[in-house]
């Protein structure tokens, strides 16, 4: 239940241009632009398919957090959280349901809403809710660096490597600044949850996040320009 976004750039058909897309929490790879001889209607029947499908995701992706901030207006931030555990677990079984793949930081991101979230209940203390997005982040942060020790593998590689060739170096620095901005984005959320009231913590929790990673991203997708190449079949995750 925080907003994140895994890395979201994609590789254009002329194997150079960048296109961003933005996302709350942990999202899948989209499907790579693959030029063909279809006519322009059909590829502009499926881009719109693409965009309606990505929209979708995404409204899905922060089903739990919209939820969260509602509640936490219309209640508080006790309500908001018994909602936001309810909201996780069943996105998550509705993706199980439907058959499809629940990704590790989903996972990841459900046990922390219900450990962190849980204990605020239980203990009726908002600091293990203001806590749990620095947890999530730093996890992040952790999954960055230590990936390609643990598995002899770049982690953003493996998600976008079918999608965008970049030369090695600039994959291990592309992995450098997320983990630095997940670093970044944990540090700042204590700052504003022990420095400012509630109200302004649920509101950069929502807002400010999503704001600082689409920034972050779009950022992220000029500097990747400068190097995108075409895709190299099977070279995806080394």
């Amino acid at each position: 239940m925080v907003a994140t976004a895994s890395p979201p750039v994609k590789q254009g058909q002329d194997g150079r241009g960048a296109q961003v897309r933005a996302a709350a929490v942990e999202c899948g790879a989209a499907d790579p632009c693959v030029p063909g001889r279809a006519s322009r209607a059909a590829r502009s029947g499926r881009a719109a398919h693409a965009g309606d499908s990505e929209t979708m995701k995404l409204l899905f992706d922060l089903f739990p957090i919209l939820l969260f901030f509602s509640a936490f207006k219309l209640a508080d931030i006790y309500v908001a959280t018994g909602v936001a555990i309810a909201a996780t677990v069943l996105q998550i079984a509705w993706l199980k349901l439907r058959g499809r793949a629940v990704e590790p930081m989903q996972w990841a991101s459900l046990g922390i809403i219900v450990v962190f979230g849980g204990m605020t209940l239980l203990f009726h203390d908002e600091t293990f809710i203001k806590w749990k997005p620095t947890v999530l982040y730093g996890l992040f942060a952790a999954a960055m660096l230590l990936a390609p020790r643990l598995t002899g593998k770049n982690p953003l590689r493996a998600i976008m490597g079918s999608q965008l060739a970049l030369p090695p170096r600039i994959w291990q620095q592309l992995t450098w600044a997320w983990a630095g901005f997940f670093a970044a984005m944990g540090a700042l959320n204590l700052f504003v949850a022990y420095r400012f009231p509630l109200e302004t913590w649920v509101d950069f929790k929502v807002f400010g996040t999503l704001g600082l990673t689409v920034v972050f991203v779009i950022v992220q997708a000029v500097w990747i320009g400068r190097y995108a190449e075409e895709p190299e079949t099977g070279d995806a995750g080394r």
